[in-house]
């Protein structure tokens, strides 16, 4: 093997673990575009707003808001304490292009999802938000990938007055990833910023439009190059509009956009391998719910999420281009258990139609006091 070849397939290496692959069909492309985006700096939904198709995030003003637009928390009036867990999957093929790989199929990752929200009003007004957030997940691939992610949050917010409130919060991002062909892939310095303003004008009505932008350096240890770097950033906006229909009927709906971005050098000067590794990627989302109050004790609700993924990377090696798009229509559905005055069960379910019936089942507990 020549030179040439030898470090066109060390390039490969280094790309799997900097988390962009090549795809070739579009059970490949529905995999990993979503896998690639999971080493963002995106939130997990607790079981209410996975129900409404993420719908409510922008206008929430409940616990929720601790992990969505902070805005919603200049709104919360008393302490509450909300645990989630939640089973998310996400499927396809696995595809490898490159000297020495063969062609594998049916891949799919779990993820096991573990989030925890505070809210604490304070004398001087407004409300703090804490919140704690980690998940463990396996893909059954050719390469026995694992990852794991800790986040913690603190957030502010506070109503300027009757109808108007805006807020801000910062994540902290320790993200890693294990895989046995290429090594170790970690990102200890990742950072979120927030912002966010809801506007109440009457008690039927909310709006609500929040933002953020988020960057980290992630490095890899990868085998024969050695430790590498990068540069990964991301930023969003997310505008939501919620009214109440009927006494006892919510409708919420919100449309988002989120750029991705991740910039890398691989570097080995003994096989003559110096590259810039690009990837990048935009997603805009649709979301729709409604939410029917059917008796005291009792809450069902429904949603709709539609997304449209495009992802391009681009390097100087073996894969010259990549421009491809993972879209999917997902449905949703959960209920809500006012088990007591201070204790409330939520459970969700989303079924998204791409990959192999990819389904997350969300359950969440809150309990005021």
């Amino acid at each position: 093997m020549s030179t040439q070849w030898l470090g066109k397939g060390l390039l490969f290496l280094g790309v799997l673990c900097l988390g962009a692959t090549s795809v070739m069909a579009d059970e490949v492309e529905d995999f990993f575009i979503q896998h690639n985006q999971k080493r963002y700096f995106d939130f997990p939904l607790d079981a209410r707003s996975l129900a409404l198709g993420g719908s409510n995030i922008a206008t929430s003003n409940d616990l929720s808001s601790v992990f969505g637009n902070p805005a919603g928390l200049g709104w919360i009036d008393s302490c509450g304490l909300s645990a989630t867990y939640s089973r998310d999957e996400i499927s396809g093929d696995e595809y490898l292009q490159a000297p020495g790989f063969g062609n594998f199929s049916s891949v799919e990752e779990e993820f096991d999802v573990g989030t925890v929200r505070l809210a604490l009003p304070i004398r001087a007004g407004g409300t703090l938000g804490l919140g704690w957030y980690g998940w463990d997940s396996e893909v059954d691939d050719s390469h026995n990938t694992d990852s794991e992610r800790k986040v913690f949050q603190a957030g502010y917010g506070a109503r300027l007055n009757d109808c108007l409130s805006i807020g801000y919060s910062f994540s902290y991002f320790d993200d890693e990833m294990d895989t046995a062909c290429c090594g170790d892939y970690e990102m200890d310095d990742g950072y979120r910023h927030t912002f966010g303003l809801q506007m109440r004008p009457n008690s039927c009505m909310a709006v609500g439009l929040s933002g953020f932008f988020a960057s980290g350096d992630p490095d890899s240890r990868m085998a024969i190059l050695g430790p590498q770097s990068a540069d990964r950033d991301s930023w969003g906006l997310e505008l939501g509009y919620s009214w109440q229909v009927f006494e006892r009927t919510l409708f919420t709906t919100s449309v988002d956009y989120t750029d991705y971005e991740l910039d890398a050098n691989i570097v080995n000067q003994q096989v003559r391998v110096n590259q810039n590794v690009d990837e990048g990627g935009e997603s805009w989302g649709f979301h729709a719910g409604v939410e029917q109050r059917c008796c005291n004790w009792l809450v069902a609700r429904a949603g709709y999420h539609y997304r449209d993924n495009e992802y391009d990377f681009n390097d100087a090696g073996p894969m010259a281009s990549l421009s491809e798009s993972a879209d999917y229509h997902a449905v949703s559905t959960g209920l809500g258990f006012d088990i007591h005055k201070n204790l409330r069960l939520d459970y969700g379910v989303q079924y998204r139609f791409i990959g192999d019936d990819d389904i997350t089942n969300t359950v969440t507990a809150t309990f005021h006091f």
